[in-house]
């Protein structure tokens, strides 16, 4: 009975703890947290006996219930975030779906939502890689327009700068930003704006006909002028000139000094204005007036003294009055007593006069009265007999009547002397001028042209020196209108003068003119004196600013006025006759020289100019001065070119007028090199220019048709520059140094090709420039033309072994092998058997080496090339007949699409697509790029799809429509669906080549369709 409390106790303690345990059971197969938890918290404080399993079981299930909990948790907040953690949401997807947790969770009833949650998780990081991949592209996007702002900040253009701006600014967010570089962008605009804008306005001012000082100063005076500006040092020297005239034009006693600043300041300052500079030239010429007033007053006064006429003294003392000179001048006074004293003298010689001419009556009278007494005694007086004399009278009359006799005859005669009477003696007393005019119509014009450069021996004869032309005006025309002075002008009508001639040295207007024609004899008479002034400032006997520009001026009014061609001759003929200084003597040669170019002299006028250059070429005017010497001969070297050539119709520019000063006036001869290393010798004098030079070429090597070709210099580094056909020959370095021997060929080590051109010296290479013409009709020409065919064929030699014109390796192995076996069988003979370089077989030496891109590319290897090629050569195929020729070779490269290009060097760093170094060829059929280490053809830009063009020395630039761009790259080819234009910028020496080029081409398509 003692033990039933204990176990009733113990019965209802075993009941409560399966009771705890059931409800243990079902919160574990319920899963539910909150009734596990409240069913542990009683298992707990009832202190279940442990272990127990259903305690084990619950205690594991909340703490797995817990965690999927927690783990909801966080993917309901990285969900909920504004900007969702890619990482941390992969991470939980990640967690939830490894094990254990993946089946707890499929054991959980929250399996749908975390289905659901692992779903919103994919779906959210999937935009965030979307969304950082746009990040990513717009940043490269952003990056590669930072780089095109950077080239275009150094670049310096506005456009440019603009449309980059532009676009960093769209592509740029809060995380890509580069202000700094915008805001320095923005600032270089406008920077550049302001500066264009100041030497718009520089330019403006400069552009007008009279800069004014003003102006000049308010426009230099603009910060944003650069200081380097080529405008703003033309603006400051027209400012020192302005200043230079303004402070000559004070002069106050020297007439000459004050007449020559006026004339100046005539030419910079615009008249009738009301700025300082035209005051102070207007003040000028009020003091120049009154100061020649003056000293014509005074040298009428002196003319009239010596003359000792009252009229004269009278009319000199108006004069003197009315120019301002006092009563109180030593020579008025000197005057006026003279004046005094010859009405004294007047006074009695009257008297003497009235007393004589009464005698004279009386003596009359009685002649008279002897004749009639004669005829009525019918003895009248035999003709031409004067009459007896009167008897003597005893009142003396006789004697009176012999007295006033011998005062009559004592009387000067008046006698008027016509000016006309007054002239040069030699002049006047030499052979009728009528009867030495020999016209060069009648003369054999073929026949000069070929006597020229021996001297024609018809105009060296005495009757053609310069006074004896007809066309010169008389001594007395020539001064006519000069008040004082006139027998020094007539004098050194011929001669060097440093006063302006007062009227044209020839004859401008016919002996019987029109209204019309008087009228244009004045304004060419003015255009005349003005010619000399023009002459006078070139050859630096006055004082000019920009004397080049003086001589383009007289260049210029001869060629469009021939009346003036003539009068030009003879004024620079007159002022290099005993011109004191020898400067001013060599500059007159040379603005002869340049005339000499321009136009010829008139038929009637060319043996009096072939006289006096003649007198310049002889030894023993070498002797004297050979400068003068050299000068004499271009001049007739060049008459004789410009007799051959039709007429010129411009001037020669200003620029042509600085170089010409600085040619060398002698003959000598060049080598002219072709591609096989042969070379033939050519004349040339200062006169030759670089088409006259290919002429003689293809003349000595016999081409008949050298379309396309043209002369280069190789410079130094080997960089072919090309000679434009009018550029003079005597100008290149290469004629300075007579074109010397060339060396050897050099070998390149890194390309592995050999090096054509010689890089230690200066030569002339002719190549073709230009093929119009496809290899086909080429070929067919080729019987016509052997030695145009050879020619090409080295040409296309020479670009395949450079690697240029990339054929098949099958190709290259039979070019190597058609190559080598025309040398062997020395098929083409050297283009000029007159020279050859020493290193013979420039052309053999090139392809007997594999060019290095096939290298590069993989496509055939130096050994296997030679291996492949003396198989060839020993193949049946060359034993056939007509396969071994030049025409062979150049129809198997002709098929390649870039034949006939001119290739250059480039550089690239604008866009990502093209390689950065890059080879340009250019053809008829348009623009090719290369790649520069395979030479694999990139694309081609037909040349009607070129939209624009522009080379500089630096760059060249070119706009193309890509909608016509042919791709031979398959990357680049995906691309060309664009539409619109694209701009290439590349950088290279031959930018200027590439534009000429261009041009060349498009103009002879132009004029091929015009046909």
């Amino acid at each position: 009975d003692a033990k039933v409390p204990t176990a009733v106790t113990l019965i209802e303690r075993l009941r409560e703890e399966n009771s705890i345990r059931q409800q243990l059971r079902d919160a574990v197969a319920a899963s539910d947290l909150d009734a596990l938890q409240a069913a542990i918290r009683l298992a707990t404080s009832k202190r279940l006996p442990t272990p127990d399993e259903a305690l084990s079981s619950a205690v594991a299930l909340e703490k797995n219930l817990l965690a999927l909990h927690k783990l909801r948790s966080e993917f309901s907040r990285a969900l909920e975030r504004k900007q969702p953690d890619q990482e941390e949401l992969e991470t939980l997807v990640g967690r939830s779906q490894a094990s254990p947790v993946a089946e707890n969770i499929a054991a959980s009833p929250m399996a749908d939502e975390f289905a659901s949650l692992a779903a919103r998780a994919q779906q959210v990081i999937a935009d965030l890689v979307a969304a950082a991949a746009k990040r990513k592209k717009k940043e490269e996007q952003f990056q590669y327009a930072v780089q095109q702002l950077v080239a275009a900040i150094e670049s310096r253009e506005v456009d440019l700068l603009r449309s980059t701006v532009a676009k960093v600014s769209a592509l740029r967010d809060d995380a890509n930003n580069n202000d700094e570089l915008v805001e320095q962008a923005k600032e270089l605009i406008d920077t550049l704006e302001r500066r264009a804008a100041a030497l718009g306005t520089l330019t403006a001012v400069l552009g007008e006909k009279f800069p004014t000082r003003a102006a000049l100063k308010k426009a230099l005076g603009n910060p944003d002028v650069p200081q380097d500006a080529g405008e703003r040092k033309e603006a400051e020297q027209l400012v020192q000139s302005i200043d230079a005239v303004v402070e000559r034009l004070g002069e106050r006693k020297d007439i000459d000094k004050l007449g020559s600043a006026i004339e100046d300041a005539r030419a910079l300052i615009e008249q009738d204005t009301d700025t300082e500079e035209w005051k102070a030239l207007d003040k000028a010429m009020r003091n120049r007036d009154a100061l020649v007033a003056e000293r014509d007053a005074r040298k009428a006064l002196e003319a009239a003294m010596r003359s000792r006429t009252d009229s004269m003294l009278n009319q000199a003392l108006r004069k003197a009055a009315s120019a301002g000179v006092g009563g109180d001048d030593e020579l008025i006074k000197n005057a006026r007593s003279m004046q005094e004293d010859i009405g004294k003298e007047s006074m009695v010689r009257e008297q003497e006069v009235i007393q004589a001419r009464r005698r004279q009556t009386v003596v009359d009278e009685q002649r008279r009265r002897a004749t009639t007494l004669r005829t009525r005694g019918g003895r009248p007086p035999a003709p031409n007999q004067p009459p007896p004399p009167a008897p003597k009278s005893s009142s003396g009359g006789g004697a009176a009547v012999a007295e006033a006799q011998d005062t009559v005859s004592s009387l000067p005669e008046s006698k008027t002397v016509d000016e006309s009477e007054l002239g040069v003696a030699e002049y006047e007393s030499g052979p009728n001028r009528a009867s030495v005019s020999v016209s060069m119509s009648a003369l054999d014009r073929g026949k000069l042209i070929a006597e020229l450069q021996a001297g024609y021996t018809v105009a060296n004869m005495p009757q053609f020196e310069l006074h004896r032309f007809p066309g010169l005006q008389s001594p007395a025309a020539f001064v006519k209108g000069l008040l004082f002075g006139k027998k020094s002008a007539k004098s050194t009508m011929l001669e060097f003068s440093k006063a302006v001639i007062p009227n044209p040295l020839t004859h401008l207007q016919p002996e019987m003119p029109t209204p019309a024609e008087v009228r244009e004899h004045k304004v060419l008479a003015k255009q005349a004196v003005q010619m000399f002034k023009s002459i006078q400032g070139f050859m630096g006997d006055r004082h000019y600013s920009f004397p080049e520009s003086l001589a383009h001026q007289v260049l210029e009014q001869a060629l469009a006025k021939p009346l003036l061609r003539d009068e030009l001759y003879c004024q620079l003929f007159k002022q290099l006759n005993r011109h004191p200084r020898r400067e001013s003597v060599i500059r007159g040669w040379q603005l002869l020289g340049l005339a000499c170019e321009t136009f010829a002299p008139s038929d009637d006028f060319m043996n009096y100019f072939l006289h006096f250059v003649q007198t310049r070429c002889s030894d023993e005017a070498k002797v004297e001065d050979e400068e003068v010497h050299s000068y004499a001969m271009y001049c007739l070297t060049t008459l004789g070119h410009m007799l051959e050539q039709p007429p010129r119709t411009e001037a020669p520019s200003i620029e042509y007028i600085q170089s010409f000063k600085d040619r060398v006036m002698d003959t000598g001869s060049v080598f002219v090199y072709f591609l096989d290393g042969s070379a033939v010798k050519v004349p040339i004098d200062p006169t030759v220019t670089v088409a006259a030079l290919l002429g003689m070429v293809w003349k000595k090597i016999g081409v008949k048709d050298p379309a396309g070709y043209a002369l280069y210099e190789v410079q130094e580094g080997g960089v072919l520059e090309y000679l434009p056909e009018d550029k003079c020959v005597a100008e290149c370095p290469t004629a300075r140094s007579r074109g010397g021997k060339p060396l050897p060929p050099a070998q390149d080590a890194a390309a592995g090709d050999a090096v054509l051109l010689d890089t230690a010296a200066t030569r002339f290479l002719v190549r073709k420039r230009m093929f119009l013409r496809s290899a086909a009709e080429s070929a067919a020409r080729a019987a016509e033309d052997p030695k145009e065919t050879h020619l090409m064929y080295h040409q296309t030699v020479d670009e395949v072994s450079k690697g240029n014109l990339m054929v098949s390796p099958d190709d290259i192995v039979r070019l190597g092998a058609l190559h080598r076996e025309l040398c062997a069988r020395k098929v083409v003979p050297p283009i000029s058997s007159s020279f050859m370089d020493k290193s013979a077989g420039i052309i053999s030496e090139l392809t007997q080496r594999l060019p290095s891109a096939y290298v590069a590319s993989g496509a055939l290897t130096k050994k296997a090339f030679e291996e492949r090629v003396a198989q060839f050569r020993a193949s049946p195929v060359m034993q056939q007949p007509g396969t071994v020729t030049p025409v062979t070779y150049i129809q198997c490269v002709g098929a390649h699409p870039a034949f006939g290009a001119q290739f250059f060097t480039v550089q690239q760093s604008h866009s990502a697509d093209y390689p950065q170094s890059m080879v340009v060829g250019v053809n008829k059929s348009g623009i090719y790029l290369l790649d520069w280490k395979t030479r694999a053809l990139i694309c081609h830009f037909p040349i009607q799809g070129v939209a624009g063009w522009k080379g500089t020395a630096a760059t060249f630039v070119c706009r193309v429509q890509l909608a016509l761009v042919q791709w031979y790259d398959r990357a680049l080819g995906e691309k060309s669906k664009r539409k619109g234009l694209t701009t290439l910028y590349l950088k290279t020496v031959y930018g200027k080549t590439i534009a000429q080029l261009v041009k060349d081409y498009i103009a002879e398509l132009v004029k091929q369709k015009k046909k």
